[in-house]
């Protein structure tokens, strides 16, 4: 009897099977009894249902290249189907159609009848296993030989035995073909027979032993790095470093005047007095642009310097400025603005003052001659230099006559300052800036940044020192004559110079203290944006 199938169903073809089951042959042919494969049923035929009839000549069709759905696959010796767990052991009964077929069979042949009888016995429990159905979840689950639960440290977390398998259970496993030894096929779903005809001790499950957990190892404790001790304040660096150079200048106060007891020194004094030879042609006297330019240099160069050290030490700008791409603080299209402290702003505004100031005093000091005075035009300069280093470092100044011609000291300060520190403060200065090229290679890496900052910081550095020296000298050699020259062009005592040194003082300080965000952001975002973060 045919099973029914969807259309178009075509069987796994094997080209080496076991021996055939038994075929179906035609009515008028008595059928040939074949001993069925111990490891199988034999073919049981189903009613065959009736197909439509417009479907006839196509399945007739297919049925013709289909092989016989009834031969028997070949499986290995001891081959058993996968079993799930949590299955129903299928109920042991029979059908009808299987049992009519064993008595035909056994009828047909008595000499086979056992043979026949054996088969069908394990055939017969064997066929309902198909329709496994779920139930209870205490039946065993299939284990593989020697399996064991996973050891764990607490007993309360063993795993549970397996209970043994109940009669019901044991009762729906297919019996082995006693006289060949091949074991009793099995259907998918269905419960592993190790578990039901396994001996009680090799169905106990052992308990898995104890484990008490090591105890975690503490972790290894590091000796306390020694914290280190709390560094000096920045008042108190501050005023070490004062102390400090209060001793040293005195020390060497004290070095000059006993150089100057010894004879060779004296007469070494005697001889250059600390003025070089001047060049013909100076005139005596001080020009009116003279004293403008010390004005706003004074004024310029408080702001840079204040800039620039507000720059160094601020942890925290208080605004920051971003120059518009193409304007005049990032003119370089190559270049991508960036976001800078708003003192960056200051100071490089400052410092296009500073060299505008400059630039005029470069040109007016040569147009006017001016510049033999503050350039050394002799070799006496350097024996002069040096006497007039010792007489200052002694306390007992050199002849002075600034109106006429300054001495050798001053010459090179000035020639220093002027044309040696003033032109390296703004190279470094513009390498450090938004106006430099940034995709300059080749330059970046002849000049480096790090390079051009320390270069730049011990210029400034070079240039505080200068203001204090001079305002020391100028306050200690004749604070009225002097402050007359360098702020009202007149060689006279009276209290003009110095009250044109004291209101540009006033502007300076005023100045400094609007130099706040909230006052120059209206300014700076002409130029930029100016945001607080």
């Amino acid at each position: 009897m045919s099973k029914r199938r969807m259309i178009g169903w075509q069987p796994l073809a094997v080209e080496k099977t076991d021996r055939p089951g038994q075929v179906p042959l035609p009515a008028a042919v008595e059928p040939e009894l074949v001993a069925p494969a111990p490891s199988a049923a034999p073919p049981i035929e189903e009613p065959a249902v009736e197909q439509p009839v417009t479907a006839q000549p196509r399945i007739a069709a297919q049925q013709a290249s289909i092989p016989d759905a009834n031969i028997q696959r070949r499986r290995m010796t001891g081959w058993q189907p996968l079993s799930a767990a949590n299955t129903a052991a299928p109920v042991a009964a029979v059908t009808a159609p299987a049992s009519a077929a064993v008595e035909t069979a056994t009828e047909a042949t008595p000499a086979a009848s056992e043979q026949s009888a054996a088969a069908a016995e394990p055939a017969a429990t064997a066929a309902p296993q198909a329709a496994p159905a779920p139930v209870i979840e205490d039946l065993p689950r299939r284990r593989m030989d020697g399996w064991e639960p996973l050891k764990v440290g607490h007993p309360a977390t063993a795993a549970p035995v397996a209970p043994e398998a109940t009669p019901q259970a044991a009762a729906a496993q297919p019996v082995a073909d006693l006289a060949t030894g091949t074991p009793a096929p099995k259907r998918m779903g269905a419960p592993a027979a190790a578990a039901s005809t396994a001996s009680p001790a090799e169905r106990k499950v052992k308990r898995p032993d104890l484990v008490t957990p090591a105890a975690a190892k503490a972790p290894a404790v590091k000796p306390e790095a020694a914290e280190p001790k709390p560094g000096l304040s920045k008042t108190a660096k501050v005023v070490l470093a004062l102390v400090g150079v209060a001793v040293v200048t005195a020390g060497l106060v004290l070095v000059a005047q006993w150089l100057r007891t010894l004879n060779p020194v004296a007469q070494f004094i005697a001889t250059y007095e600390g003025t070089p030879t001047h060049p013909e042609g100076v005139e005596a006297g001080i020009p009116a642009w003279v004293w403008w330019q010390h004005f706003f240099n004074f004024f310029i160069i408080v702001m840079v310097i204040r800039s620039g050290l507000l720059i160094r030490n601020q942890e925290r700008p208080e605004a920051y400025w971003t120059p518009n791409d193409g304007g005049f603080y990032s003119p370089n299209k190559k270049n991508t603005p960036a976001k800078v402290s708003i003192q960056q702003w200051i100071h490089q505004s400052f410092n296009v003052l500073w060299v505008l100031n400059g630039l005029i005093f470069y040109i007016m000091v040569f147009a006017t001659g001016h510049w033999m005075r503050i350039a050394p035009t002799h070799w006496d300069i350097f024996p002069n230099l040096v006497s007039a280093g010792i007489q200052y470092v002694s306390l007992d100044w050199p002849a002075e006559n600034a109106w006429v011609y300054y001495n050798a000291l001053q010459i090179m300060t000035y020639f220093i300052t002027v044309f040696i520190a003033a032109p390296i403060a703004v190279l470094t200065g513009l390498r450090l800036s938004t106006w430099w090229p940034q995709k300059a290679d080749r330059l970046n890496r002849a000049f480096t940044l790090p390079v051009a900052r320390k270069i730049h910081f011990y210029t400034m550095v070079y240039f505080i020192l200068f203001i204090i020296v001079h305002i020391f000298l100028v306050f200690t050699t004749g604070v009225l004559r002097n402050l007359n020259m360098m702020f009202a062009a007149r060689d006279s005592a009276d209290w003009i110079g110095i009250a044109v040194f004291a209101g540009a003082v006033a502007v300076t300080v005023g100045v400094a203290w609007l130099i706040k965000p909230i006052f120059i952001s209206p300014l700076a975002e002409k130029t930029g944006t100016v945001s607080t973060r």
